[in-house]
């Protein structure tokens, strides 16, 4: 275990590669809104942390400060965590012992003061592991929620996994065989268990021989296959480097493979005021907003005074700063560090600082070679929702579990929501989603990238449902911003098989029985099980029976089964005889998801009379209506509303004639014999002539039987030809009788 490599950041801010898109193993659906994060950090403290060798020399050993910027760093991440969080801390020099460190606000500062005074140089005991495993799984019993982090940091392997410790092939055999269970274990406990589990394994390997290097890559494949894990190394310095800048940008939520340049996303910081204050700006919601300061020479003391939020006082809390310094060193290799860190929150520890603008004041203006010495780091307060949906042909989405059959078309949807969930979903107004938010899912080998759905307000990509049960891996990244990944576990189900069985045989009844006979009994199975009475009630909308022949039907739910009643027409004669086919189909309630059968019956013929008397019945009955309605379309009638006679009456004294009376008549007739007696032409009795309609309406007859010889129609006298025949009457014609003391004169208008 001997390197030369500057550790420091890579341990500060390790903690914070839980933005990292690391395969954590995620299971629990509803946690709390933040949730506490539990890390338990193996720390290496051995003797190969003080010294290294000369060109690789044992004899010739030189000083290394690398404990000293493990120490230091160590202390960075107990001034970095929340109030909420655990870090247990297991010392390579004492691998039977849980250091817990207290890292509320109260006590934080007192903890980091005594982590200088770690100064033990041992071994390193594969015992560390174990040791921290079982106090992983105490934790897990006693906080479940929380968020586990189980972080490595080695410059070798174990010595019980080093030939040149373990001599005795069978032994370091047997070793290797205990670390792969023992790791394979807390997976297994972790996934049973149903928690969010997150495993790193951090290696620097610049000075490893080539049998230190394959033993690492031994150790290195067993962690990553046993824990699912991802391993971080360093070859060299430059290397070490790059790891430092991308776990920076990690605290400044910055995507660690994206440049500022490729990102909107920025906090932007600008000093003001002479150095006192400082603006940044957030496009989103923060847990938290810490503050750190680094320097070497002498420790720089400054305090927060107040956070205004868009301009206004704000009603945030402070905490800190707590300071640290990296521990004396008898070689002097190099200058000392100086830090300090202060976080901001709101007041409700479930709360989160919203999007906007932050000014915040120190107590004393800042140089700007001590502004240039700060960093600003924003903890996201994003989450986001997975769900599935099976797509239907039609276009619309299913959510129902029990319609994700095997190979169905199927549509992943993920959400963006503040942690807290107070305002509903991230809006995106004023960007472009596809361009600022990935989203990956992977299934099984596939990975496939989701798209932003305007209408949905969210990110949705299409897939086919594994065959067998597995998980979702998806990961979102905001770009320079925020990173999560979860799972979410994929469990299709087998598509239904619907069959129909009849339950009767040789069913046959007379022609003239069919009313009254007993069913044709189908019943209905699920997966080769009946389906029950609820199931079939939900379907039963969906049946449909269909026959060639001419024959009506009747159906009925009767329990779990179905009731065909083959029925006869009204008039017998038109029922088919002998063999009859119906095809009867039931539609599932899923798409796709069907069962038919068809059922044979047989109509047995009866008597002629029986068969057709009632056809004849009614065929006499119908030509007998259409005779009279024909008769009552044809009838002459009377123009009733356009019609008159305008009757003159004279009367004679001594022959000569008085002034007359004129009286106007319509045609209104009794409605029965106007329009319900058929064919006969309508009368109506005006004075004392009778008018018979035609179907002209511009002409009336004048009845024969009340004709006279001394009757002139206009100025001709009728005579002989009285009596004869109806005589037509037009429109204006006037028809005189006359006696020798009266005179009536008839005027036929419209």
């Amino acid at each position: 275990m001997r390197t030369r490599l500057p550790i420091l950041l890579l341990c500060v801010l390790l903690f914070w590669s839980g933005f990292f898109p690391v395969n954590s193993i995620v299971f629990a659906e509803e946690d709390p809104i933040h949730k506490n994060r539990n890390v338990t950090l193996i720390y290496d403290d051995s003797g190969s942390m003080w010294f290294t060798y000369e060109d690789g020399d044992t004899s010739k050993e030189l000083p290394s400060d690398n404990w000293k910027f493990a120490n230091y760093s160590l202390q960075s991440l107990i001034s970095l965590l929340g109030p909420e969080d655990e870090l247990s801390v297991v010392r390579m020099s004492n691998s039977q012992n849980i250091d817990e460190i207290g890292i509320s606000y109260s006590s934080r500062q007192r903890e980091i003061n005594r982590i200088p005074g770690w100064d033990e140089q041992k071994g390193t005991p594969f015992q560390t592991v174990l040791t921290s495993i079982d106090n992983m799984k105490k934790a897990v019993e006693q906080n479940p929620p929380s968020d586990f982090w189980f972080i490595i940091i080695m410059d070798g392997v174990f010595n019980d996994l080093d030939t040149s410790f373990e001599e005795d092939s069978a032994k370091l055999s047997q070793n290797y065989e205990i670390a792969r269970k023992s790791l394979e274990d807390l997976a297994d406990y972790m996934k049973q268990k149903e928690v969010k589990f997150n495993s790193i394994l951090v290696t620097i390997e610049s000075f490893l021989t080539e049998d230190e290097i394959s033993q690492m890559e031994e150790f290195k494949g067993m962690f990553q296959e046993a824990t699912g894990g991802i391993q971080l190394t360093a070859d060299n310095e430059s290397e070490i480097i790059e790891r430092i800048n991308e776990v920076a940008a990690l605290i400044t939520n910055r995507d660690p493979n994206t440049t500022e340049t490729d990102s909107t996303f920025d906090l932007n910081p600008t000093f003001s005021n002479e150095g006192q204050e400082v603006t940044i700006q957030t496009p989103f919601p923060l847990r938290r907003l810490t503050v750190l300061h680094q320097t070497t020479g002498s420790q720089l003391e400054w305090e927060i005074n107040k956070v205004n939020y868009n301009g206004e006082a704000s009603q945030l809390t402070t905490d800190g700063p707590f300071y640290m310094k990296t521990p004396n060193d008898p070689n002097k290799l190099r200058g000392d560090i100086y830090g300090g860190v202060s976080h901001i929150a709101p007041e409700n520890p479930e709360g989160s600082l919203q999007a906007g603008e932050y000014t915040i004041s120190f107590n004393k203006p800042l140089t700007p070679q001590e502004q240039e010495s700060f960093q600003f780091i924003a903890e996201p307060s994003l989450d986001f929702d997975i769900t599935i949906h099976k797509l239907e042909s039609d276009g619309t989405w299913n959510n129902e579990p029990e319609t994700f059959f095997y190979e169905a078309e199927m549509m992943m949807e993920v959400e963006l929501f503040p942690s807290d969930r107070s305002q509903g979903k991230v809006s995106f107004n004023q960007m472009n989603p596809d361009q600022e938010i990935e989203v990956t899912a992977k299934i099984q080998d596939e990975t496939f990238t989701l798209s932003w759905n305007e209408e949905r307000q969210s990110f949705t990509g299409p897939f086919t449902m594994p065959t067998e049960p597995t998980e979702a891996t998806v990961t979102t990244i905001v770009k320079g911003f925020y990173q999560d990944t979860k799972t979410l576990p994929l469990e299709g189900v087998e598509d239904r098989q619907l069959s129909l069985q009849t339950l009767t045989s040789d069913w046959s009844h007379p022609l003239d029985q069919l009313q009254n006979t007993t069913p044709i009994t189908i019943q209905p199975y699920v997966d080769e099980r009946e389906m029950t009475e609820a199931e079939l009630t939900e379907l039963f909308d969906n049946i449909k029976v269909t026959t060639e022949e001419n024959v009506q039907y009747e159906i009925k739910q009767n329990g779990n089964q179905i009731e065909l009643y083959p029925k006869a027409y009204i008039v017998p004669a038109f029922t088919s005889i002998g063999d009859i086919h119906f095809l009867v189909e039931l539609k599932g309630r899923y798409e796709g998801e069907g069962a038919q059968i068809e059922v044979g019956a047989n109509i047995q013929d009866i008597p002629f009379l029986d068969k057709y008397g009632k056809l004849l019945g009614i065929s006499a009955l119908v030509f007998l209506f259409l005779y009279w309605l024909i008769g009552v379309i044809r009838k002459p009638r009377f123009d009733r509303h356009g019609a008159i006679i305008n009757l003159q009456s004279i009367q004679k004294v001594n022959g000569m004639e008085l002034p007359g009376r004129d009286t106007e008549y319509d045609f209104k007739t009794n409605l029965f014999l106007k329009y319900f007696y058929p064919y006969r032409a309508e009368k109506k009795l005006i004075g004392n002539l009778t008018f018979k309609a035609t179907r002209d309406k511009d002409k009336i007859l004048l009845v024969k039987d009340c004709q006279s010889k001394d009757m002139r129609i206009g100025y001709t006298r009728l005579g002989e030809g009285a009596g004869v025949e109806d005589i037509i009457i037009y429109e204006g014609d006037k028809i005189t009788t006359e006696s020798q003391v009266s005179k009536e004169v008839y005027h036929f208008t419209r």
